[in-house]
């Protein structure tokens, strides 16, 4: 399934682009 690859690869760019992010509850939002 490339369909999850897909996604995973838009997560790893979020996760790029918050990086600087360091305020948890925005951090747990993005791992749910």
């Amino acid at each position: 399934q490339h369909n999850v690859e897909l996604v995973v690869d838009m997560v790893r760019q979020q996760f790029k682009k918050n990086m600087h992010e360091t305020d948890p509850e925005k951090i747990q939002k993005m791992k749910d």
